[in-house]
């Protein structure tokens, strides 16, 4: 559970709901090589394209009535290599704040790019900016595609320019805001960035959650509703964004109460978009990156053993994603597992198998961070009561497992058979309700089987209708009372939150054992 200065379950709640989309091309980064008219000494070329929007500190730059002898200027440290520093033209604007010849700032790519429009940040921290600049957007040919003069007011210039499979982008600065000033690019975005909020959200769901038994492993979706009266979003309208949209650009989505600061519900990535109610509204539906591991399959299979946190490692490096941040205790880590991956496994299975080999869930957080952990009781984040519950139903006993049985099939050892493992607790004069399993990467079948029906133990099970608290997790544990006062735990497992102007959630989750 995330801290945040936060009451949830007021009397009275507004709701707010903030969704940032990154329209932007997802290669255009990599495939991009920037250059310059000229350069002064302390410019950075690559880190126009790092995703940081603001320049280092406050120093002095040889620019006329720059230097205010108020305390909050510096000197430019000797060693500036590692500062933020973006683009700073050699040239200063005159008197009237144009140039004589007027710097440019060219990117070229390797590759067609796509975008809707371009975002240029200038410099926030010295409120310096260009008032007047030109974009000519070129082909692989040299040809010009399309052009177009800004007049720019702030720090960060949008500007909807939609242009597809182009190879050079020319942006040339005309005025600046002050005179003598030079021109600070801090960073390029080739698309733009659209935000939503209750202003133009209709509705919209997160849903979220993990498996005790990593029998599964679910990832985070993202679904919102919204106003599309201006038909962006129709397939059919030529000045839409339809041919601008990328599998995997990111979302960003907040939660606000009351106005008490926003909390952050994860980062998703774009799945699909379709308009809905004749036009009049679209929805936008995104995924966190597991999503985008099921398309792949995972090659590091072999015969063998290795440590949990190795074959996560290799996993998400063949999966080309070694970016993702992994979270697993040291006991975990160092837990043996096998190698045993299937041939035709995705990189999600692959996943979730080394998770139950190693006794464990896993799931992926708001963060971005893959967890790997024991789903058990803890010390409870939050009380679902009376105040807060829409109904004090949703508590019920599953079915009671009472044999486990675990098959290890090794397709890396020739002429290898199956390894079975059983675990029960079958009473002399019960029938056997029994389950069967399979997971090659069981290194220690028994713990795994042993582990797996002490899983199915806990049959306490919980789906709370709340009022919802966008600071719950996966993970939490929460105390739960009964229509009868009585008080339980309840191990949070899922999240199905609904927006619609309110906020109401289903919080599903796992008591104790129950023999």
């Amino acid at each position: 559970m995330q801290t945040a200065a936060m009451e949830p379950y007021t009397d009275i709640r507004r709701i707010n709901l903030r969704v940032t989309f990154e329209l932007i091309d997802i290669h255009a980064a990599e495939a991009s090589t920037a250059s310059a008219s000229g350069a002064a000494f302390i410019s950075h070329l690559l880190q126009l394209k790092d995703r940081n929007e603001s320049i280092y500190g406050k120093f002095a730059v040889l620019e006329q009535d720059f230097w205010k002898l108020d305390g909050s200027f510096g000197i430019l440290p000797d060693d500036y290599a590692g500062l933020e520093t973006g683009w700073f033209s050699d040239v200063i604007s005159g008197d009237d704040g144009t140039f004589v010849s007027p710097p440019t700032l060219i990117f070229t790519f390797s590759e067609d790019i796509s975008s809707v429009g371009f975002t240029l940040v200038f410099d926030s921290t010295h409120q310096q900016w260009p008032t007047r600049y030109h974009i000519a957007v070129y082909d692989a040919s040299d040809t010009l595609i399309t052009e177009d003069e800004i007049e720019n007011d702030g720090p960060q210039s949008i500007v909807p320019l939609p242009t597809q499979d182009y190879r050079k982008v020319v942006f040339t600065f005309r005025e600046t805001s002050e005179p003598h000033r030079r021109i600070r690019v801090c960073e390029v975005l080739f698309g733009i960035i659209q935000h939503f909020d209750r202003s133009n959200i209709t509705s919209a769901a997160l849903t979220y959650g993990a498996d005790v038994k990593a029998g599964s492993l679910p990832g985070r979706e993202l679904t919102f509703t919204f106003d599309n009266s201006d038909h962006k979003y129709n397939l059919i309208n030529p000045q839409g964004i339809y041919a601008y949209l990328q599998e995997g650009q990111p979302i960003d989505a907040e939660i606000s109460i009351n106005g008490s600061g926003w909390v952050n519900m994860g980062r998703y990535y774009f799945a699909s978009s379709e308009a809905g109610d004749e036009a009049l509204t679209a929805t936008i539906t995104a995924s966190d990156r597991l999503l985008w591991m099921d398309a792949s399959t995972c090659r590091v299979g072999a015969n063998g053993t290795w440590d949990l946190e190795t074959a996560v490692a290799a996993v998400l490096s063949d999966a080309s994603a070694s970016d993702i941040e992994v979270e697993m205790d040291a006991a975990l880590s160092a837990t043996t597992v096998g190698r045993q991956i299937p041939s035709d496994a995705s990189h999600r299975e692959a996943l979730r198998l080394l998770a139950q080999a190693a006794c464990c869930a896993c799931w992926m957080d708001r963060s971005g961070v893959l967890v790997f952990r024991r789903l058990e009781l803890g010390a409870p984040v939050d009380a679902m009561t009376r105040n807060n519950l829409r109904s004090m139903s949703g508590i019920s006993v599953s079915e009671r497992i009472n044999t486990v049985e675990l098959t290890v099939h090794n397709e890396y050892a020739e002429g290898s058979t199956d390894a079975v493992f059983t675990a029960s607790n079958c009473a002399s004069d019960e029938s056997v309700h029994a389950v069967s399993v399979s997971n090659p990467c069981a290194a220690n079948g028994q713990a795994v089987v042993d582990w797996l029906l002490a899983c199915y133990q806990r049959r306490l099970r919980y789906a709370l209708l709340s009022r919802g608290n966008p600071l719950l997790e996966i993970g939490d544990t929460v105390t739960v009372e009964s229509a009868f006062g009585d008080t339980g735990l309840c191990a949070v497992t899922g999240i199905d939150m609904i927006y619609d102007g309110g906020l109401s959630a289903t919080v599903s989750g796992t008591g104790g054992a129950w023999s």
